[in-house]
């Protein structure tokens, strides 16, 4: 499995404790905050995790020599981290390099999910991209996009990718 953007290692710790004790965890980020965090976090599962603290787009380069179409699940929190700098955020450019990465990387039977938020700045950008990429997504790729309606202020939109 990978975390393609640890944050504060929440999405990692459920993907470490649901793998089975042959499984690993990749988990990446550029902040050495949410490294640091994810590490403490994550202590009861560091013999099934690696950290990298680097960009989401070196993915493949990093997990591809050894899983190879065979990971169950990739997740994507993208935005900035909370409690941290909001001028380091994820971008579009990369995103989508690690997109295209993960399709390369997943099994058959294999997800992605994506949690995009709008209303910051380069959000509303990112969300859109993110979008226009899944809809474009060949077989055995589908996707389901959720954006829940409200009032007060964009909400995250959630991004849900399968390959049969």
């Amino acid at each position: 499995m990978v975390d393609a953007t640890l944050g504060n290692g929440h999405d990692a710790y459920f993907l470490a404790s649901a793998i089975a004790p042959h499984g690993h965890l990749y988990g990446f980020d550029i902040s050495p905050q949410a490294i640091a965090s994810s590490r403490q976090r994550l202590l009861p599962f560091a013999d099934r995790v690696t950290l990298v603290q680097q960009c989401h787009s070196e993915l493949l380069r990093v997990v591809a020599p050894h899983h190879l179409r065979q990971v169950a699940a990739v997740v994507f929190n993208l935005g900035y981290l909370p409690g941290g700098d909001k001028a380091l955020i994820t971008r579009v450019a990369t995103t989508l390099r690690a997109l295209n990465q993960s399709l390369q990387l997943l099994a058959a039977n294999g997800v992605i999910s994506i949690i995009a938020y709008p209303g910051h700045p380069g959000g509303d950008e990112e969300c859109d991209a993110v979008h226009a990429w899944c809809r474009q997504l060949p077989r055995p790729y589908n996707f389901l996009h959720q954006q829940p309606l409200t009032r007060d202020r964009p909400s995250p939109q959630w991004f849900f990718i399968s390959r049969r």
